[in-house]
Formats: C-alpha cells, structure tokens, sequence
C-alpha cells in the first residue's frame, strides 16, 4: 500500500472508531439496515477525506468544486478534491459503497475505470463466508486481468 493510501486510511481508522460514527455504523449493521449502513459510512468517509484536507462530495454533502448541481460526481458515491481554485479538478481519490454483495464487481470495476490516486470499494457482508465469496468472485470476474495484478 502507498503512503498516500496509507494516509487516508490511518484518517478513515480513527474516524471511524469516533463513537458519533462508530454506534450508528455498527447499530445499522447488526440490524441489517443497509440504507443506513450505507449513509452512516458515507458521512465517515466524507469525514475522513476532510479530516486530510480533502473536499469530498457524496449524497447529501455537496461542494463547490465543480460547477454541476449533483453530489455524486460520475455516479460515484464519493469523490475527493485536493482544494484547488481550478473549476474541474481531477479526482484525487473515489470510493464506492456497497451494501448488496451482488453488487460489488460492477463497483470494483466501476472504480477502476476512473483514473484516481486512492481507489476504494467498501462492500457490506454479513458473515465471513460471504465475505470470501465477495473476493473469490472479484478475483475470476474483474481482476484475472493482469493489468490489476497489484491489487
């Protein structure tokens, strides 16, 4: 993992285990409340890209970056900005959340279509078996290409 990647995540870690987002996160995933799964984690990645200097949009979080009325840039559930005076900056790093295991590939393969420095896919599970069968499918489906082998 880069430095960078490493930097965002030391930012999403400690966010994350903040009680404000951590009690909420963990509340609408033992009650299987993916929409709420799926907003709370929202608002901590938001939090977390901020928490670096970052300006992240998301569903109900716009920001001035870029002169559209929509909060997810590219049908993406979070972009990040490094703060620019620039009206179309580049995505710095892109993150998609995903509370339907079936889902998941078209997120993996969506976020790799989008040149970013910090590419990431959350995915809900509900117990480690499901998990595993997540990865096994993303290792046949999306990633045999050997241009992703570094994942």
């Amino acid at each position: 993992m880069t430095a960078f990647a490493q930097q965002w995540q030391s930012a999403f870690i400690a966010t994350v285990q903040q009680p404000g987002y951590a009690q909420p996160l963990k509340q609408a995933a033992c009650r299987e409340a993916l929409s709420a799964w799926t907003s709370h984690l929202t608002t901590a990645v938001v939090a977390a890209c901020n928490e670096i200097g970052w300006q992240a949009s998301a569903k109900n979080c716009p920001i001035p970056a870029i002169p559209v009325k929509t909060n997810e840039f590219l049908s993406l559930d979070v972009t990040a900005f490094e703060p620019s005076a620039r009206q179309w900056p580049l995505p710095i790093a892109i993150m998609e959340l995903e509370n339907q295991g079936g889902r998941v590939p078209y997120s993996l393969w969506k976020v790799l279509c989008v040149k970013a420095q910090l590419r990431v896919v959350f995915g809900y599970s509900r117990t480690t078996e499901e998990r595993a069968s997540i990865v096994k499918t993303l290792q046949s489906t999306v990633l045999p290409d050997s241009r992703f082998a570094h994942f």
